[in-house]
């Protein structure tokens, strides 16, 4: 059976939790998905070889998440305190925390400006760390839908006269959006962070899936006649994806 540890690596900008697994295999092994490292070692490795091996992974690591945005965009930690103020594209918004004795997270838009975030007693560090993103990704997600509504709805209107069904913006870490068979356009809250035209081109992307489920050379054509300089706006998307998120 595999023997397993983990430990947390950390910077200022990110941090990442790297599983250490010895098991029955010839070689070592490092590997990073969305939600950790993994470095593999031979059961019969000495101690000090491992601890030799595991610096080696910690900057194997470093190196990985700094060549590759996309990749350490699931490891970027943003921390938020009391009176912060979050920038989400050309809307500003005070944080306001306050302890709460029910036992269920909250957060509440007041005028239009200030989110006032109920967090239950007793919660840890950990824990705020977790839920926090969550909840100002559901309030401020609600905040922008109709605009966003409107959005899809009107380059719909302009470039694809195609049926539509519902419009949803989700905490959604693996794509920036996505299109249904029944017209339903998912778009993720990390997109808010984004500047309006690139936003315009997500939606058109999804839009172009209404007349073409697939990503052939046909589905490039539509998007392009919508959006002739679409690939800067892709190339926008790979290089800054690690400072849209909650």
């Amino acid at each position: 059976m595999a023997k397993s540890t983990s430990y947390l690596l950390k910077t200022t900008d990110w941090k990442i939790q790297v599983q250490v697994v010895r098991e029955w295999r010839t070689g070592i092994r490092f590997s990073i998905g969305k939600k950790g490292a993994y470095l593999r070692f031979p059961r019969h490795l000495g101690a000090s070889q491992v601890t030799k091996e595991i610096e080696r992974a910690n900057l194997w690591i470093r190196e990985q998440l700094s060549g590759n945005p996309n990749l350490a965009a699931h490891f970027y930690k943003k921390e938020y305190h009391h009176g912060q103020t979050l920038v989400v594209g050309d809307h500003n918004y005070v944080l306001l925390f306050a302890e709460s004795n029910a036992k269920s997270w909250m957060a509440q838009l007041v005028d239009d400006h200030r989110i006032v975030l109920r967090i239950p007693q007793k919660s840890t560090p950990e824990q705020i760390a977790q839920q926090i993103p969550a909840l100002l990704s559901r309030v401020i997600g609600r905040h922008h839908l109709p605009r966003i509504t409107a959005r899809v709805e009107q380059l719909n209107q302009l470039h694809f006269q195609q049926p539509l069904g519902s419009v949803k913006l989700k905490h959604n870490k693996s794509n920036w959006g996505s299109c249904s068979h029944n017209g339903n356009i998912n778009l993720s809250t990390r997109l808010l962070f984004a500047p309006a035209q690139v936003q315009d081109y997500v939606i058109i992307h999804e839009l172009s899936h209404l007349i073409e489920m697939n990503h052939s050379k046909a589905f490039y054509t539509l998007v392009k006649s919508a959006m002739p300089d679409y690939q800067v706006k892709e190339k926008w998307l790979k290089d800054h994806s690690h400072l849209c998120h909650f």
